[in-house]
């Protein structure tokens, strides 16, 4: 009669760095397992992929950055694995851990992962239009891959809307494209702060807020009118 260890029920902690050559992770020790497996996995998808990482006392592994294509998010989930009591029986394994997503950025935005970007300036309002100065740059300042545009009613400064703006050369947003659209004759707040992606190449990381600009919409269209036509006495 074939003998079994019964199934760990164990929740890991995972966490990121993701360079170059490999995805690494890392988790809480679990000391009655003989290993771990990593897998990963497209959204949505069924987890198959994996890498066996061996040792009881292991708490690191990674995934190699060929595994994952640029663009899409992958879910990747730990597991625990136990020798069998009998040599070529199956290995008893846990059920996942939690789920962390990573994406693989292009070498243009995988420079700034992590990296804060700086205060934008400058926000203001031109015709129907906000727009406002890039953040400056410099040793350890992210450059911005977007921009998102708060805004609320002045006098309800606890219902705040947004708009996210891309990519990070896009330095205005019409009036047109909020939701809500803004109501007229109501004085209005907004501020914009510049984002990155977390070393994760999912989470979205923001820097600081640019300073405050309070405006009023009245309606009317903006647009440059015609000079009145043949003048004449009447």
């Amino acid at each position: 009669m074939k003998k079994t260890i019964g199934i760990l029920a164990v929740l890991f902690c995972l966490m990121f760095v993701s360079n170059a050559l490999a995805v690494n992770l890392a988790w809480d020790p679990q000391s009655d397992s003989d290993g771990f497996y990593l897998y990963w996995y497209l959204e949505g998808a069924t987890p198959s992929a994996k890498v066996e990482i061996p040792g009881k006392t292991a708490v690191t592994g990674s995934i190699g950055i060929e595994q994952f294509q640029e663009g899409p998010v992958y879910n990747i989930h730990a597991t625990a694995w136990a020798n069998p009591v009998v040599s070529g029986d199956p290995r008893p394994e846990s059920g996942p851990s939690n789920v962390v997503k990573y994406v693989r950025r292009s070498a243009t935005e995988g420079g700034n992962l992590g990296l804060l970007p700086g205060k934008p300036t400058g926000l203001d309002t031109v015709g129907t239009e906000f727009v406002w100065v890039a953040p400056a740059g410099g040793a350890g300042i992210g450059s911005p891959m977007g921009y998102t545009l708060y805004y609320f009613k002045t006098a309800i400064p606890g219902t705040l809307y947004n708009i996210v703006v891309t990519p990070g050369t896009t330095l205005k947003v019409a009036m047109s494209a909020l939701t809500p659209v803004l109501a007229t004759n109501v004085s209005y707040t907004a501020y914009v702060k510049a984002y990155v992606y977390g070393i994760d190449g999912y989470t979205i990381l923001e820097g600081p807020q640019s300073d405050p600009l309070v405006f009023t919409p009245t309606g009317g269209s903006g647009t440059l009118p015609k000079a009145p036509g043949k003048l004449r006495i009447n």
